[in-house]
């Protein structure tokens, strides 16, 4: 089920790239979006906005963001630091960096970031996390 989903995300992201109409080529939630075309493209816009941000988040990248003193970043484009690399192994650093991507106000600050760009501006007024072990 979850490669059919990717499959259809991957052609309804290609429609809107080009401009098109997605909701007549996501066949499989036919039902869900109605008959209406405009109603359609709104349910669908919702829809795999909902689950891009799962599956947005679902991993973090398999990289550590180290900053030039030590400090590990979750993402570039949040401000929060999960780790420092000064005081912990790298190990830690890593567990530190996986606990903070199931973290909820980290979660939220990513969906954010991707629903606002305006907020990765404060990308570099870094924020120390309560989950850290700094």
């Amino acid at each position: 089920m979850t490669e059919a989903i990717f499959d259809t995300m991957g052609a309804v992201l290609t429609r809107w790239t080009m401009g098109s109409a997605a909701a007549p080529g996501a066949t499989m939630w036919r039902d869900e979006l109605g008959t209406e075309p405009a109603e359609a493209e709104l349910r669908l816009l919702a829809l795999s906005g909902q689950f891009l941000g799962v599956a947005v988040t679902a991993e973090p990248p398999a990289t550590l963001l180290v900053l030039p003193d030590g400090r590990v970043k979750v993402a570039a484009a949040l401000p929060h630091i999960c780790a420092d690399l000064r005081r912990q192994s790298l190990a830690e650093a890593w567990e530190a960096y996986r606990r903070a991507w199931r973290d909820e106000p980290v979660l939220a600050a990513i969906r954010g970031a991707i629903v606002d760009p305006a907020r990765h501006a404060e990308a570099n007024k870094w924020q120390l996390l309560p989950v850290a072990c700094v």
